[in-house]
């Protein structure tokens, strides 16, 4: 199915010098499982701690899990009817009031990553809308073939928290054009006591013995990927690092902490072609200790017998303003706009528990143009405007058939369904707005 409109990635990820993801995990070293905490602010770009933020005595005796992050989506769009639309929606990560209580400099951490995310997804909008309105002005009302929504979308997953260290991955997808888009991932480091960042060098005391593994176990941990000149682009990594604070800080974002040791990830097109995904070559600590031999190294794996835990997904909470059975009450087809009852209209949405929604279309006296769809509702920080939306995947019908739900201030559902006509390049769009039942 095609994606019209996607969600927007985090503003830290407009870094985005290519990050992957693996096809079954999205973490690159454990399988993923979902976490739906309550709903609260998120994460992006990684500043230093203030040093100056005494860590609070307590903090030691509880380590952060999923539950003591909380997200909110920031959401910002641009569009002109069907012409061209561009989309960013910014997951904002916090703790929750009592976490922050215990770890007050990594709660003064997420705060500085989350404005600068909110900043860079303002400029994508401004200048990605700025750029397709004037790609429409030159056609002049013939749809460009190459012209299609432009996004940004992201979500954390918590790698490892524990009263030694907390890792924080970003994915993040973007497409600005072309066949397909690009998905990328970084990670972030902290002691969550000072907020402080964990660097490289802390674990690992000569970055020259980690440069030399990678170009040596890359093809061995992927014999089957498709490599391109890796050895370059790794020795490439190292050396800029050792040149400027800005490529010291993309190489640390090149790497995961988990319990057991450090992952290195390669983002699409890094070291490999897009169809390899993201590569990840890991160094456990119990087998490479001449490696993990930095100052706090013994420290931050001193639980290296245990299993990594698998990361969890950090979510807002969804689908609970969803829930119910919905009528239809005016909709807009094109421009033109119809009061439901008059036009004969009696259209029903029905979402359950599970996000599986029920749409039922039926217009006339003979309900002769009638339509159903049974579709998957996705967590995608998806909006209309300034609320909060969800997108929808189908699970039978035509495939060129999608749609999104967004409840409203005034509590009314709406609903902007796209059909794809054949020989068009853009979809006809139909927006509904339902009432509870």
């Amino acid at each position: 199915m095609k994606k019209f409109v996607i969600a927007f990635m985090c503003a830290g990820s407009l870094l985005f010098l290519g990050v992957c993801l693996p096809g079954q995990t999205r973490s690159g070293n454990a399988e993923v499982k979902t976490v739906t905490p309550n709903p609260v602010p998120a994460v992006s770009e990684a500043g230093s701690g203030d040093k100056a933020i005494a860590a609070a005595p307590a903090a030691a005796e509880k380590a952060l899990t999923a539950a003591d992050f909380q997200i909110d989506n920031k959401v910002f769009n641009a569009r002109d009817g069907i012409k061209w639309y561009c989309y960013a929606a910014v997951p904002k990560l916090n703790l929750r009031p009592e976490a922050a209580k215990l770890y007050p400099g990594l709660a003064a951490v997420l705060e500085r990553m989350n404005k600068k995310d909110l900043d860079e997804a303002g400029s994508f909008i401004e200048n990605t809308s700025k750029n397709l309105a004037e790609v429409w002005a030159e056609s002049k009302d013939s749809v460009p073939s190459y012209v299609r929504c432009n996004y940004l979308t992201s979500e954390y997953a918590l790698i490892r928290s524990d009263a030694q260290a907390v890792c924080l991955q970003i994915f993040s997808e973007i497409y600005l054009g072309g066949a397909h888009g690009d998905h990328n991932v970084k990670f972030y480091k902290f002691d969550p006591r000072s907020g402080e960042p964990i660097r490289l060098g802390q674990l690992i005391g000569n970055l020259e013995n980690a440069e030399n593994f990678l170009v040596k176990n890359l093809p061995k941990q992927h014999p089957d990927a498709c490599l391109f000149d890796y050895t370059e682009t790794i020795h490439g990594l190292f050396a800029k690092a050792r040149e400027s604070q800005d490529a010291a800080d993309i190489l640390e974002q090149h790497w995961s902490l988990t319990d057991s040791g450090v992952v290195f990830h390669f983002n699409p097109y890094e070291v490999a072609s897009y169809a390899d995904g993201i590569l990840s070559v890991n160094i456990a600590y119990s087998e490479h200790p001449e490696l993990l031999d930095g100052p706090d190294a013994k420290r931050i794996f001193a639980r290296s017998g245990a299993a990594d835990v698998p990361a969890a997904i950090l979510q807002p909470e969804h689908f609970k303003d969803l829930v119910g059975k919905w009528r239809m009450v005016s909709s807009e087809t094109e421009g033109d706009i119809y009061d439901a009852k008059t036009a004969g209209i009696d259209c029903t949405l029905e979402i359950d528990k599970d996000g599986t929604a029920h749409y039922i279309y039926n217009q006339g006296d003979n309900h002769d143009d009638c339509g159903f769809m049974r579709v998957k509702v996705e967590n995608k920080a998806m909006c209309d405007g300034p609320m909060p939306q969800w997108s929808a995947s189908l699970l039978g019908g035509a495939p060129e058939r999608e749609f999104y739900v967004t409840v409203m201030p005034d509590g009314k559902l709406r609903l902007m369904l796209f059909s794809y006509i054949k020989d068009k390049e853009y979809p006809a769009v139909m927006m509904g707005n339902f009432k509870r039942l």
